[in-house]
């Protein structure tokens, strides 16, 4: 169809899907949302009464989830393929580490800010 994947969702290389159709090309923004993992171990890894973490809650499922699945909430990918999504709500520093459409780990920073300076908005 003409379409080839260079968005690390699809395989390697960097920024997203071009198309090719009659000499143009264009990029898509492709941007996959993350969910929470259907596994138990994974969600008690995320979901937790621990410093830096949310307690397992519906409405705490939710933030990560809208969180991760806005693409101006982005920073970076990590060595790993994280993709790290934070947003700073209220002076707490929410964060999410999502791989392949899952949310692989996620929390809130409240003392000690790792992706914005103290102060942001």
């Amino acid at each position: 169809m003409g379409m080839k994947s260079k968005s690390a969702h699809f395989g390697s290389g960097s920024g997203g899907p071009s198309v090719r159709k009659g000499g143009l090309s264009f990029k898509l923004n492709i941007h996959l949302f993350g969910k929470m993992p259907k596994q138990k171990s994974q969600i008690k890894h995320i979901m937790a009464n621990r410093e830096g973490h949310l307690p397992d809650s519906r409405h705490n499922r939710k933030i990560l989830e809208k969180i991760s699945s806005d693409s101006s909430n982005y920073k970076f990918q990590d060595n790993n393929g994280n993709k790290v999504y934070s947003k700073i709500i209220k002076g707490k520093e929410y964060w999410v580490y999502s791989r392949n459409g899952i949310i692989q780990n996620g929390g809130v920073n409240i003392k000690t800010f790792r992706f914005h300076k103290k102060g942001d908005k």
